[in-house]
């Protein structure tokens, strides 16, 4: 499993996007194998099998793995949130966000996060636009205005200002990496003094290094999505992901073309980065699988809550291996 796991690594560094991730699929298959023939007995291996499953794009038997909570938790209230989890995890790959909204009002019961009910109070019932730094080259900004709250990822609000005819002119809510977190708080604190911001996010795992500030606008994402066989969501989805939990009334995506253009930002928006040895940008072969977060973006706009503008909706609206021939023609990779 490793070396196939190298494989597939140096496969995808060779521009054969596709084919690493039938690679992967094949590793996944071997993953259920051998967990059927052991038998999955407790909660490390039922979330193994599932997020092999899941890959699989059998997310209906990943779902019903998981329906006994009971079974599984063996009446421990910890067990049977992580099993709660998984199975709501499961159902959105299904279209289905009832059981994770349920699961969120209880996680947030259990154990209080400062700027939680700032957030609920921002996002429930709101048409909410998140707005990517993609050089699509559209003119949705006025479109991207009439919409409750806009939410950007490491926002430049100098960049912005500079382009309301593409990225709109309002930021509500800013989302920040754990790493730019790190390095970047003084300038969080500046741009919520001196900008429209409201509200900063930022990584779960950076609680422990800033929560003792007490920042009235500064709240640590709670969870991500749990079922990613290979390494973690990219930026988009795990925004997505850790909205919708608030049950807007819409998500729409801006803005974001999902790698398959010809650079990561719009020129100026970020200080660009190359794909080469020793770049940041192995990152999104390392640490990110681009299938598993396309699939979970396509099974978000089945929910009902998420759609998609422009040239985000052209990509969704393809199909999985198809979009992976685009990143692999693409200028972002290479």
């Amino acid at each position: 499993e490793t070396a196939v796991g190298l494989l597939t690594l140096r496969v995808q560094f060779l521009g054969h996007f596709a084919e690493g991730f039938r690679l992967r699929a094949r590793s996944a298959e071997r993953k259920a194998q051998r967990l059927r023939r052991s038998g999955v007995r407790d909660l490390g291996g039922l979330r193994q099998m599932m997020q092999a499953l899941v890959y699989l794009d059998n997310a209906e038997t990943a779902s019903r793995l998981s329906q006994d909570i009971d079974y599984w938790a063996q009446n421990t209230g910890e067990q049977r949130m992580a099993v709660a989890k998984l199975h709501a995890d499961a159902e959105l790959m299904l279209g289905n966000p009832e059981p994770y909204f349920n699961y969120s009002v209880d996680a947030r019961k259990d154990f209080y996060l400062p700027a939680e009910r700032k957030m609920v109070n921002l996002i429930k019932k709101k048409r909410v636009a998140i707005v990517g730094p993609a050089a699509t080259g559209e003119s949705l900004g006025s479109e991207i205005d009439r919409y409750d709250v806009v939410v950007r990822p490491n926002f430049n609000p100098e960049f912005v200002a500079s382009h309301p005819e593409s990225m709109g002119s309002r930021t509500d809510i800013a989302y920040y990496s754990g790493q730019d977190m790190t390095t970047l708080i003084d300038d969080a604190e500046s741009l919520i003094e001196n900008s429209d911001v409201q509200l900063i996010n930022t990584r779960s795992f950076s609680y422990h290094t800033h929560h003792h500030r007490n920042l009235p606008w500064l709240r640590f994402a709670r969870h991500d999505w749990s079922l990613s066989y290979h390494g973690s969501p990219l930026g988009i989805q795990r925004m997505i992901y850790d909205l919708l939990q608030f049950r807007p009334e819409e998500i729409a995506i801006f803005n974001s073309d999902f790698y398959t253009g010809s650079g990561e930002f719009a020129e100026g928006y970020r200080k660009k980065r190359s794909f080469a040895p020793g770049s940041f940008m192995n990152d999104l072969v390392v640490v990110h699988d681009l299938l598993t977060d396309f699939r979970f973006t396509q099974a978000m706009l089945e929910t009902g809550r998420v759609t998609a503008k422009g040239r985000a909706a052209e990509v969704l609206a393809q199909e999985p291996f198809d979009y992976l021939r685009d990143v692999e023609h693409a200028g972002v990779l290479r």
